[in-house]
């Protein structure tokens, strides 16, 4: 039965990465040597966002878990992880996705998946257009049942917004450093 569960936790987490990175594929897989991964730099000093949460799937709803709930639970963990709530609709926007996904043969079982991702406004220099597109998306899933589901998607909201935000922080740091290494006056790294 182990086996069973974690084959098709696999399956999923393995479905979603490539549906993922198939949605990112547009840029090169690998960076140059030393170069941070656009993606990642896309979020350095991001600040102030919108939030959008898709609407829930209807096994959340018949485990009582409201969209209104889980748009709460996500806005709040937004704040309280520093980012300014804004109301312009130019703003980076954070959208959350949660799916679920269950086997006929094993009814009990379900895989969540958060999907956090960062849209933002980008200049697509081939289309010569400036869109709002996804620039960085984090994925997390969870092999557990239909009966711990209500108690899991508030802690699975928080650990995905989390991680949003540490990749955040990371960014900042690392675009802040290549600034400051790029200014041959400031080898001490302080601002200017």
């Amino acid at each position: 039965m182990r086996n069973a569960r974690l084959s098709l936790l696999l399956g999923v987490v393995a479905t979603a990465a490539l549906w993922t990175g198939l949605r990112l594929g547009a840029a090169p897989f690998l960076p140059a040597a030393n170069e941070p991964p656009g993606e990642l730099l896309s979020l350095a000093g991001l600040q102030r966002v919108n939030i959008r949460v898709w609407p829930l799937p209807t096994l959340l709803h018949e485990q009582n878990v409201t969209d209104e709930q889980v748009e709460r639970a996500f806005r709040s963990r937004v704040a309280n992880q520093g980012f300014e709530i804004a109301a312009d609709p130019d703003a980076p926007q954070l959208v959350l996705r949660i799916l679920v996904t269950t086997e006929p043969q094993r009814p009990d079982d379900v895989v969540l998946i958060t999907i956090v991702a960062a849209h933002q406004m980008a200049h697509l220099g081939r289309l010569d257009r400036t869109l709002m597109v996804p620039t960085a998306t984090l994925t997390k899933a969870v092999l557990t049942t239909v009966d711990q589901v209500e108690a899991l998607v508030p802690a699975e909201v928080n650990a995905a917004t989390d991680r949003l935000a540490a990749m955040v922080k990371r960014a900042t740091r690392v675009l802040e450093a290549g600034a400051a290494a790029s200014d041959p006056g400031r080898a001490d790294g302080a601002p200017p």
